[in-house]
């Protein structure tokens, strides 16, 4: 309480219990100089997350808080979502494996609605499932500040999908969404590729793992080739073989080959994919330097699909 130079406290994986928790969230009450807390694993539940919701109401400093996996549930969540909608200076909250479900996500949703200030918000593996993510999108229709979103591990499906895409289609702070392993499918990846192709502030876009098919990769590539912002894509196991791996590099190569007939400085012509993780579904070990595609240039791009059959 009367520690002046402290600005960065990690307790993770200390069993602090539910008391740990209220003894802090006192301390945060008066507390100017932390701005950075991570206290994960340590068996809080909901008691305590409310008892931190309760500081951040108040507080002034903390801008970053950490207590994934805590067994939260959805009162801890609408509890710190209420405090989101005071609160003028946390930027980040990581709140996965919380078990905050369907309720939980749109509390927070709410919360962003109105929320000026989080910038980064990671509530991975809390089986919010679609109507979570449904919740979280209409946020981003008018929520201008969040420009970190990860869902991974939420079961979200085919609606999910969608409704994110639809909210893509106008949000323009998101830079980073992560989606992996929810089960989107060929549907849902079609619908984020479509939203893709208008979408001018996204730079990085993780959906490993979702069940999405090499016709919807080829689509996919299709979007990737013309969106002018995306840098990073992660898209492995997605049951994509060698061969359609290089048909998702050629397609991004011949889209802009066209684009170099009306131009003569082909080397300044940027494919916007700097990293493309793909990783086979066929991959042996010895190919494994070849899963990523990472460069800036299409000359490089071209380079890379030649030495694919020396791998």
């Amino acid at each position: 309480m009367t520690n002046e130079t402290l600005t960065k406290l990690d307790i993770q994986d200390n069993d602090i219990s539910v008391d740990g928790a209220k003894a802090l969230a006192a301390a945060l009450m008066t507390n100017k100089t932390l701005t950075t807390l991570y206290m994960g694993k340590n068996n809080i539940s909901a008691a305590g997350a409310k008892a931190l919701a309760a500081a951040l109401m108040t507080n002034k400093t903390l801008t970053t808080l950490d207590i994934q996996d805590n067994e939260i549930s959805v009162d801890g969540a609408k509890a710190l979502a209420d405090a989101l909608m005071t609160n003028k200076t946390l930027a980040t909250l990581d709140i996965g494996w919380n078990n905050i479900s369907a309720d939980g996500a749109k509390a927070l949703a709410d919360a962003l609605m109105t929320n000026k200030t989080l910038t980064t918000l990671a509530i991975g593996c809390n089986k919010i499932s679609a109507a979570g993510a449904k919740a979280l999108a209409d946020a981003l229709m008018t929520n201008k500040t969040l420009t970190t979103l990860d869902i991974q591990c939420n079961e979200i499906s085919v609606d999910g999908a969608k409704a994110l895409a639809d909210a893509l289609m106008t949000n323009k702070t998101l830079t980073a969404l992560v989606i992996l392993e929810n089960k989107i499918s060929a549907d849902g990846a079609k619908a984020l590729a479509n939203a893709l192709m208008t979408n001018e502030t996204l730079t990085t876009l993780c959906i490993q793992s979702n069940e999405i098919s090499a016709d919807v990769a080829k689509g996919l590539a299709d979007a990737l080739s013309r969106n002018k912002t995306l840098t990073t894509v992660d898209i492995q196991d997605n049951n994509i073989s060698s061969d359609v791996r290089d048909i998702i590099f050629q397609c991004i190569l011949d889209i802009h080959n066209i684009i170099s007939d009306f131009s003569d400085e082909m080397d300044t012509i940027n494919s916007g994919i700097t990293k493309l993780i793909i990783k086979p579904t066929d991959m042996t070990i010895q190919e494994e330097i070849c899963q990523t595609y990472d460069g800036a240039d299409l000359r490089q791009l071209e380079t890379y699909l030649e030495k694919t059959d020396d791998c």
